[in-house]
């Protein structure tokens, strides 16, 4: 029962610091966020999932309410259907066998939150990114595509995905030739 306890602090700290770092990234995106409260605040309302396929600059997979809309969409050399979880982000972003990638754990989901939690990631150098040392997430679901963006949104400053991830780095203005779906 303590470990649910501390779990919920680290959320909530978390929670905090996402949103400090989303009001300072807000001066560098080029629209404001919206300002309309979320309709419900309660954990058991599941949101409802809708597609953005074939509107132009959208996202191709399906979204969340409050899922970012990409500024622009490209090819991408990542192969997704090589992606099964987050075990394979190093080989399929071409990361050196040499060094082993940085693991992030991810976030325990809090039972208030308005977003869901960030799934694990991993830190490796890609080949794909000029050798940045980039944040690789495995986005199997949109839930964890948009608590990915989240984070990556509010913590770096370039963010791209695809289908079923998401790459984030703070050197490279086009993280090398990742391309896919660019946030900024």
């Amino acid at each position: 029962m303590r470990s649910a306890g501390l779990r919920a602090v680290g959320v909530a700290a978390s929670v905090l610091l996402c949103a400090g770092g989303l009001a300072g990234c807000a001066e560098r995106d080029p629209e404001p966020a919206s300002t309309t409260p979320p309709a419900t605040t309660s954990a058991a309302a599941a949101p409802t999932p809708t597609t953005t396929k074939g509107k132009p600059g959208a996202s191709t997979t399906t979204a969340l309410p409050g899922m970012p809309v990409p500024a622009s969409a490209g090819p991408s050399p990542v192969d997704s259907t090589k992606l099964r979880s987050v075990d394979d982000l190093p080989s399929v972003f071409q990361c050196p066998a040499a060094i082993t990638p940085i693991r992030i754990p991810a976030a325990p989901a809090a039972t208030d939150a308005l977003v869901p939690p960030a799934p694990e990631a991993v830190v490796c150098a890609s080949a794909l990114a000029d050798n940045e040392a980039v944040y690789l997430w495995f986005t199997p679901t949109p839930e964890a595509k948009l608590g990915a963006l989240t984070v990556a949104l509010a913590t770096t400053k370039y963010v791209h995905s695809g289908p079923n991830w998401v790459a984030a780095g703070v050197v490279n203005p086009t993280l090398g030739t990742i391309g896919g779906e660019v946030y900024r």
